[in-house]
């Protein structure tokens, strides 16, 4: 029951991305689907795409990278010690909120926590750079 919820939710956010892309005519350089949410980076706009479907809630963000002031990696952790959740920080010109894009282990291994946290990193990166080029050109 559990696995079939599972790959149901995983066909939906398929479904969206997919559309998401196709009625938008984006060229994706890079996509990775983490958990509840695909995050993917649309090179002919140079835009970030993050689909949400974690809760209830089902959103989809398009930030351009020239509006990105700043992106930070931020941990949080239970009193445990237990990691809660990785997020990527957006920070945005014309937002006074920064974006948060979670990034959630699946489980509580050291291993899917360093995975998580590597994942995120790696975005981090591949946001600055497209940042820092669409800037110098």
């Amino acid at each position: 029951m559990l696995k079939r919820r599972e790959r149901e939710r995983k066909r939906d956010l398929a479904r969206a991305y997919n559309s998401f892309v196709l009625r938008e005519r984006m060229i994706i350089d890079h996509s990775e689907v983490i958990g509840n949410i695909v995050i993917a980076l649309n090179r002919s706009w140079k835009e970030l795409v993050v689909i949400d479907h974690h809760g209830k809630e089902k959103k989809t963000h398009r930030i351009r990278l020239s509006t990105v002031t700043d992106c930070l990696v931020k941990e949080n952790r239970s009193k445990r010690g237990c990691l809660d959740y990785i997020g990527l920080q957006l920070f945005i010109r014309s937002e006074t909120k920064p974006l948060m894009v979670y990034f959630r282990p699946s489980d509580d291994s050291l291993i899917e926590e360093q995975a998580v946290l590597k994942t995120a990193r790696r975005w981090k990166n591949l946001v600055d750079v497209h940042r820092y080029v669409m800037k110098s050109v």
